[in-house]
């Protein structure tokens, strides 16, 4: 297809700003954003981890100091392997051992107002590893007072379930869970609504969505469309 001329006038002259209808092809550029924060922030703070241990080997004891710096660095790790698989790219046909899933968890668990119990027992596709956690993430915006999540496998793909004394749940965000119709526009705090329902969309999961006083489901049922 021939690019349209669509030259434009700047205050340097003649600017060419051709048509790139080439981007239909490209990758999702937010995921590879997410990817290269992560991989851009982890250099640092594995310098860091380094320094706490020169110093821990230096001194030859471990104060109150540098045990905070080092749990620290520990989390902010972790919580960047946890947004890698979360918000960057996987490919399909990559597979990922149950025991990391179980990782990512407890991770998140360190900052979260609950616990997860993880009954998946068998390895899984990273892209479903990244549709659960984008899930916990909806779940946790639930969970405002505490509680738990249970991640399963099901007969035909997961179930992840929050419960707790009492529940928050916003209509606007959960009403379009498990339709074909997107969240309301995101903001910072809920991007993980429209990331879930587009990432269960295209690997051919059917959500159901169910949620009462105490308790949300979130079911992801494979179709035929499944990767």
């Amino acid at each position: 297809m021939a690019h349209k001329d669509t030259t434009t006038m700047s205050t340097g002259g003649l600017q060419a700003t051709p048509e790139l209808s080439h981007q239909e092809t490209w990758p999702d550029l937010s995921n590879l954003l997410a990817a290269r924060l992560c991989h851009d922030l982890a250099s640092p703070l594995g310098a860091i981890g380094n320094g706490v241990e020169l110093l821990e080997m230096m001194s030859g004891s471990v104060g109150p100091e540098l045990d905070l710096v080092g749990a620290s660095v520990r989390l902010a790790t972790g919580r960047l392997r946890l947004f890698r698989f979360a918000f960057g790219p996987s490919q399909t046909g990559q597979i990922a051992r149950v025991e990391e899933l179980r990782a990512l968890l407890r991770v998140h668990d360190e900052t979260a107002r609950f616990w997860t119990d993880c009954r998946i027992e068998s390895d899984l596709p990273r892209d479903d590893v990244k549709l659960l956690l984008l899930g916990l993430m909806c779940l946790e915006r639930a969970l405002a007072w505490g509680g738990s999540v249970g991640i399963f496998a099901t007969q035909d793909g997961y179930e992840l379930r929050a419960d707790a004394e009492r529940i928050s749940i916003d209509p606007a965000l959960w009403a379009a869970m498990g339709t074909r119709e997107m969240p309301p526009v995101p903001t910072a705090a809920t991007i993980q609504f429209p990331l879930f329902m587009r990432h269960a969309t295209a690997q051919g999961f059917a959500v159901s969505c169910a949620y009462d006083a105490t308790s949300v489901s979130l079911k992801l049922s494979a179709g035929s469309g499944h990767r």
